[in-house]
């Protein structure tokens, strides 16, 4: 059920320091941030609900509180990653009785361990922000989902003037994030990557702003599978 993929990688130094503050808020997490969770998860799953047979990456999934509802779906089989041993020790307690729908890796998403196109649904919740190369994990996500498939990111969003104050406020106490998209930017970054893009929204919630965009990965057109000679 549970494996590791970091055993002799170089951590960098944001997520060293993501790390060090979710192993302390680990055993306290979903019930800290409770609304804030059922908040973003509903959004989410408004706009791409997991279907039977589906195989999905709940990636950054944390202590898979997103990922019970995906699979409270029969016969899905998810995979959440996280680079977090601690918040995938607060996962696996919630899936006893569910290992064999439900695997947990330890790994960097800069890396995703997993051969291409093996996902025909990927969330990404509420992580954007903390990676180093956010282009590198759009990339990684993009590569493993398969043509048809269905990408999600919702993630924290400097679209509002409200939330660019609290962004900064948080840079100067020192809370470990990365980049901040805007709605417009996130969209264009996952275009890049050859996805189509379904839909796109942000919203304002308790001063929190967000942006999510849903996008589809094109199955390959004729020309591409028999090029002309």
């Amino acid at each position: 059920m549970k494996q590791n993929q970091l055993t002799g990688t170089k951590e960098d130094s944001l997520s060293e320091q993501v790390s060090d503050e979710y192993r302390q808020l680990a055993n306290s997490y979903d019930k800290r941030w409770s609304a804030y969770l059922q908040h973003t998860h509903e959004r989410a799953l408004r706009y791409l609900r997991p279907e039977p047979e589906d195989t999905i990456l709940d990636c950054s999934g944390g202590t898979g509180k997103f990922a019970e509802q995906l699979v409270s779906v029969p016969d899905t089989h998810v995979v959440i990653t996280d680079f977090s041993r601690s918040m995938l020790d607060e996962a696996e307690k919630k899936f006893q009785t569910e290992i064999h729908r439900v695997e947990l890796i330890q790994t960097d998403s800069h890396s995703l361990p997993f051969e291409s196109g093996r996902f025909n649904k990927i969330y990404n919740l509420n992580s954007l922000h903390f990676y180093d190369s956010a282009d590198t994990v759009l990339d990684e996500m993009a590569r493993v989902l398969s043509p048809g498939g269905n990408l999600l990111v919702l993630d924290w969003s400097s679209d509002t003037f409200t939330f660019r104050l609290i962004e900064k406020f948080m840079r100067v106490i020192g809370k470990p994030f990365g980049k901040v998209f805007s709605r417009i930017d996130l969209e264009k970054s996952i275009k890049s990557k050859g996805l189509n893009i379904l839909h796109s929204l942000n919203w304002s919630w308790r001063g929190w702003s967000f942006a999510m965009v849903i996008a589809e990965k094109p199955f390959q057109t004729a020309e591409l599978l028999n090029p002309a000679v």
